[in-house]
């Protein structure tokens, strides 16, 4: 970055700072990757497009904004999230370039999936998925199989939702790319859970966890990973203290991130323990704090359930 910054040369600033926006991303620095991936974005100029693809193979202007839409989602804008990810589709569109709109096809399904919108993503993965065989992007369609399967498995087809994720992970991993698998392990266990399948959920956990530990290893999904983890402690009533020591964990490395959209969800799952312990009312005041920190999203699955929660509050 340093080496950018003092070279007289705008086309690789706008490369150094994408790198590195992606780079706190995946470390779940999300504040510090949105000010970084923002300045790329600033930098970017339309002029350049043949350049930036000279360089780099692909155009930043699509390809930072889709980032720059996931950092936003986790740091708590769900609605500026799906904004931004349009914006990326339309360069991609103007460019026919088929990389950029593999691209931008496949990140837009992940803000999709993120804001929890399984429809939204069977409906659009099939074209998703078919496009990337047409080019030939063998990661881009790994990940649009990835998120087809996971909105199957959350639409109730449990085993070919699973199949299918199981399937991309299998083409991601030949591909060499690691940066989505513990965010991939995360689906498969969300869909075990959504389905009672506990032991199914314990398993792809603890290889989540394993990657994790890794050093080095992608970061900005690990407190969800601690939610799902104590989620099915919850759900299959194995250990209701493990389920908690689980969800303190992904509090804590939630507020560390600053991201929001974590830490609602953790507090949505910690609700839904105290409930069962039938002291949820604790922590009602902890849950509407979160909840009234958000400014936009509120049509998303999460905010509505944070809702749900509350409002039994004003009924009793």
């Amino acid at each position: 970055m340093n080496t950018a910054e003092s070279i007289d040369d705008s086309v690789y600033k706008v490369l150094a700072y994408e790198a590195l926006g992606f780079t706190l991303f995946a470390h779940g620095k999300f504040a510090a990757a949105h000010s970084t991936l923002e300045r790329s974005i600033s930098m970017c100029e339309d002029s350049e497009a043949a350049t930036y693809l000279d360089r780099s193979a692909q155009d930043p202007r699509v390809h930072v904004r889709l980032y720059d839409g996931m950092v936003l989602w986790f740091l708590g804008y769900p609605d500026q999230a799906l904004r931004i990810c349009a914006e990326a589709r339309r360069y991609a569109d103007a460019s026919q370039h088929a990389f950029s709109e593999a691209m931008a096809r496949t990140i837009s399904l992940r803000v999709h999936q993120l804001r929890g919108e399984a429809a939204e993503v069977a409906t659009q993965a099939n074209a998703a998925i078919a496009f990337g065989e047409e080019h030939e992007f063998a990661h881009y369609r790994a990940m649009a199989l990835i998120l087809r399967g996971w909105a199957i498995g959350q639409q109730g087809e449990f085993e070919k939702g699973i199949s299918e994720i199981q399937e991309g992970l299998e083409k991601e991993r030949a591909t060499g790319g690691l940066l989505f698998e513990s965010y991939t392990l995360g689906l498969l266990a969300d869909a075990c859970i959504t389905n009672e399948r506990y032991g199914q959920a314990f398993d792809f956990l603890d290889q989540a966890q394993s990657r994790l530990n890794e050093e080095n290893s992608e970061r900005f999904y690990a407190a969800e990973i601690h939610r799902l983890l104590g989620d099915t402690y919850l759900r299959s009533r194995r250990d209701l203290g493990q389920a908690e020591r689980y969800f303190c964990k992904g509090i804590e490395v939630a507020r560390e991130q600053k991201a929001k959209s974590l830490e609602l969800k953790l507090c949505v799952s910690i609700y839904d323990l105290y409930e069962v312990r039938q002291n949820a009312d604790s922590l009602r005041p902890q849950l509407r704090e979160i909840y009234g920190s958000f400014s936009e999203g509120f049509d998303t699955m999460d905010l509505v359930r944070a809702k749900a929660r509350l409002e039994i509050d004003k009924r009793d």
